[in-house]
C-alpha cells in the first residue's frame, strides 16, 4: 500500500476515452476501406475483350519485324523485339504480367492457368535466342513464327 500512496492512481477524464474510441473506429474503418478497395481492384483486373484486334495488331507487327530482318534488324534485336510483342499481348489479354514476368515466372504462372503453356514455351525460347550465343537468321524467323503461333492461338 505504501506505492499507491507515493504513486497514487490518476484517473483518466471519459472524454479521452471517447476520443480513443473514436480513434479506433476510424482505423477499422480505414482498414475496411482499404481491403475493400483492393479486392475491387481484383476484380477489375479481368481479361481484356478487344481480343482480335490486339491479336491482329500484334500479328502485323511481327509480320512488320519479320520482313525488318535481315535488312536494318540484326537476329538478336529480331528475337528481343518478338519477345516483346508477344509478351506485351500476352499481358495484355491475360490476367498475368507476362510483359515482367521472367520465362520461370511465366513457366510457373503457365502451372497455374494452362492457357499461358504456349507462351511459356515461347518465353524459354526467346530467352535462349537473346541471350544465347548469336542466333541466326533463321532461328530468328522460327522464334518470329513461333511467336505468330502464340498469338493466333490465343482463346
Amino acid at each position: 500500500m505504501s506505492l499507491l500512496k507515493i504513486n497514487p492512481t490518476v484517473p483518466i477524464p471519459s472524454h479521452w476515452w471517447i476520443l480513443v474510441a473514436v480513434l479506433a473506429v476510424v482505423g477499422i474503418a480505414a482498414l475496411v476501406a482499404a481491403v475493400v478497395m483492393s479486392r475491387r481492384r481484383d476484380l477489375n483486373e479481368e481479361p481484356r475483350d478487344d481480343v482480335a484486334q490486339l491479336s491482329a495488331e500484334c500479328l502485323t507487327a511481327l509480320d512488320e519485324l519479320s520482313a525488318r530482318l535481315g535488312k536494318d534488324l540484326s537476329p538478336r534485336e529480331a528475337c528481343q523485339q518478338a519477345s516483346r510483342l508477344v509478351r506485351r499481348f500476352i499481358g495484355l489479354v491475360s490476367t498475368e504480367d507476362a510483359d515482367y514476368l521472367t520465362a520461370s515466372d511465366l513457366s510457373r504462372a503457365a502451372r497455374r492457368e494452362p492457357r499461358l503453356q504456349p507462351a511459356a514455351e515461347f518465353s524459354e525460347h526467346a530467352r535462349d535466342a537473346c541471350f544465347g550465343p548469336q542466333p541466326s537468321e533463321s532461328s530468328a524467323r522460327h522464334l518470329i513464327e513461333s511467336g505468330q503461333e502464340v498469338v493466333a492461338s490465343w482463346h
